[in-house]
């Protein structure tokens, strides 16, 4: 489910993301008994007859450094002080787009 914490850039880039092909990311999800969790997720289209079906994850254990980075850059969001900080990828960048 999603987390609150994850911010609504985080998802949009993730759907941009995953028409043009994979995505791998780190983020924070919620239980529903509002725990959280926070994963290295692997997604990938999955086609039958080349039509669309649905997405394939592979999820890992995040690290405690992917789980600081992810949280401050949402954090930086949230508090809307991204500037020019971009989610591109599942992952921040400074980059112009």
């Amino acid at each position: 489910m999603r987390h609150p914490d994850v911010p609504a850039e985080f998802f949009e880039d993730m759907w941009k993301s995953l028409k043009a092909g994979t995505l791998d990311g780190v983020v924070k999800n919620r239980c529903k008994n509002g725990d959280y969790y926070w994963l290295l997720n692997n997604v990938a289209p999955f086609y039958e007859n080349d039509q669309l079906v649905g997405y394939m994850s592979v999820r890992l254990k995040a690290s405690p450094e992917q789980i600081e980075a992810a949280n401050d850059v949402y954090q930086l969001f949230r508090d809307g002080k991204a500037g020019n900080l971009k989610i591109q990828d599942a992952k921040s960048s400074n980059r112009p787009y």
